[in-house]
């Protein structure tokens, strides 16, 4: 019997992908230095449990420890306050997605009056650029 191989990607972790709960588009440009996506309002307290989804495309140049990107999931009272994070991960150089659950009771021991939520990808060294996503999904 032959093998079939499907040419649709593996997205078994992507989840419903809802286009409010989108905090950086894939398809958005490749980034260089470090960023901050505009916040999305998120009552994650209100939340039973809810997950992170965190894609990026492979990248140039990853050198563990001391040329890399970090990308964080945070949260804040407001859209433009103080932010905390919550989770955050280092990127290898290959392509993958990375999934964070969490619950609201999570959270608010974390910060008591979040209700937004962002991400930011931080550089350090001479990695090249990054092309990412990341939204949340039940």
């Amino acid at each position: 019997m032959a093998e079939h191989f499907s040419t649709i990607a593996d997205r078994r972790k992507c989840g419903t992908l809802d286009a409010l709960l989108m905090m950086r588009d894939p398809a958005d440009g490749a980034i260089s230095a470090t960023t901050s996506t505009t916040a999305i309002e998120f009552n994650s307290r209100k939340v039973d449990h809810f997950r992170g989804i965190l894609t990026h495309q492979a990248i140039a140049s990853v050198t563990p420890g001391t040329a890399e990107w970090t990308v964080a999931i945070e949260v804040s009272d407001t859209q433009t306050g103080t932010f905390t994070e919550i989770a955050s991960q280092i990127l290898g150089a290959d392509a993958t997605e990375y999934e964070f659950g969490f619950t609201g009771a999570e959270i608010e021991d974390q910060a008591p009056t979040a209700a937004w939520m962002r991400l930011t990808a931080t550089k350090a060294g001479g990695v090249g650029d990054l092309s990412f996503g990341g939204w949340l999904t039940p």
